[in-house]
């Protein structure tokens, strides 16, 4: 084992030189507790970072890969590199440019593998605000109509319109109440074969409705979430976070409008 882990990495070292003779240029972004909005928005932990990538489909490299994501095989110094870590290309603004490329899985003398995330997203989780009890008429002291205040009673509410949105702070990842920054998260969203009816409780349920499966690194996003990416919106039937394996969010959602 021993080995193994110093003969990859010294194959490492070398995809690296290599890379740097014939390889693109990359900024890499990570994120730390100084991380607040947006990873695509920090400093670059390393810039000029070389790395050669190659689109890869192939499932000898992809393992227990659920859904067919856009992922890169990468030839580069991965030693130098975290999981999560996001790169754009050298010298530009990653947050506009988009086309980023996420690093999520390595194996002992293999390459390196990226999953590309070519737009920016803002995450929102619906909540229904508890109904308040019903409130009770109270008389006032000079016998006059029958009044409420909010002191003396809350009125009922039903289900608020507003949703807590995903935040970046301080390197944390939360969902906070509707008014807050959201955070931009980088994400790649490519569309799957017609599958069918939706589920039962998911919108919209046509039986015609085309998912799709999303990618982010690692996040707390769950069933139901929304996420919105340019005019687009599109509905989380499932989610999955890996921290081993295959780093990051899998989702499959699908589109409810704009």
């Amino acid at each position: 084992m021993a080995y193994t882990s110093y003969l990859d990495r010294i194959i490492g070292y070398g995809g690296g030189v290599a890379a740097g003779i014939t390889g693109q240029r990359y900024d890499v972004r990570r994120l730390t507790q100084r991380s607040n909005g947006s990873i695509l928005t920090q400093p670059p932990v390393i810039s000029s970072f070389p790395v050669v990538l190659e689109r890869t489909t192939s499932k000898k490299v992809i393992e227990d890969e659920p859904f067919s994501l856009v992922i890169f095989e990468g030839d580069c110094d991965w030693t130098r590199l975290q999981f999560g870590d996001v790169l754009s290309e050298y010298g530009t603004n990653a947050l506009l440019d988009g086309a980023a490329f996420v690093y999520v899985q390595h194996r002992p003398t293999r390459e390196a593998l990226f999953v590309r995330t070519e737009s920016v997203a803002t995450i929102t989780r619906p909540v229904d605000a508890p109904a308040r009890a019903a409130a009770s008429a109270l008389p006032t002291a000079n016998a006059g109509p029958y009044i409420v205040s909010d002191e003396e009673a809350d009125v009922e509410e039903g289900p608020t319109a507003d949703g807590d949105v995903l935040t970046l702070t301080a390197g944390t990842y939360a969902f906070q109440p509707a008014g807050s920054t959201p955070a931009q998260v980088p994400i790649g969203i490519e569309p799957t074969s017609r599958t069918g009816q939706s589920r039962e409780d998911a919108q919209p349920t046509s039986s015609d409705a085309t998912r799709f499966v999303g990618y982010t690194p690692a996040l707390p996003i769950q069933e139901r979430d929304e996420i919105a990416v340019g005019s687009k919106r599109y509905l989380v039937l499932e989610a999955t976070t890996r921290y081993s394996g295959f780093f990051g969010t899998i989702m499959l959602l699908v589109n409810i409008g704009t």
